[in-house]
């Protein structure tokens, strides 16, 4: 049987973490939702942006980004408006209660920068 290279445990035992940080922030909130939704909702950057541009920045997380923005969407988190093309100039913007809780886990997780670094990796 091959051995796990020993950076694997490390780095699984960080991202634990920092679920872990996610999930304490939003908890107190009352919004239920998953950390990959939440750390996505800390990276997006305040103001209107592309769907598009948010997922080439990588500021939405998961196998399904849609189905992400669908979720934060109905949770009241950000506001989606549908471009002349549908898709193709979609939109999305945070709302008030999506910037507190975007907030609340930057600063939980240490801030902005932290966030953006820490899920790229």
């Amino acid at each position: 049987m091959t051995p796990m290279p020993p950076e694997v445990p490390r780095t699984l035992a960080a991202y634990r973490q920092l679920l872990d940080k996610v999930q304490v922030a939003v908890y107190g909130t009352g919004v239920r939702i998953t950390p990959l939704e939440a750390l996505s909702l800390a990276q997006l950057p305040q103001g209107n942006i592309l769907i598009r541009d948010a997922r080439k920045h990588k500021f939405i997380l998961g196998t399904a980004p849609y189905q992400t923005i669908r979720n934060l969407d109905a949770k009241g988190l950000i506001r989606r408006f549908d471009g002349p093309n549908f898709t193709r100039r979609a939109s999305i913007e945070l709302t008030r209660k999506g910037i507190e809780l975007a907030e609340a886990i930057r600063k939980a997780l240490g801030g902005e920068d932290v966030v953006r670094m820490e899920a790229a990796e």
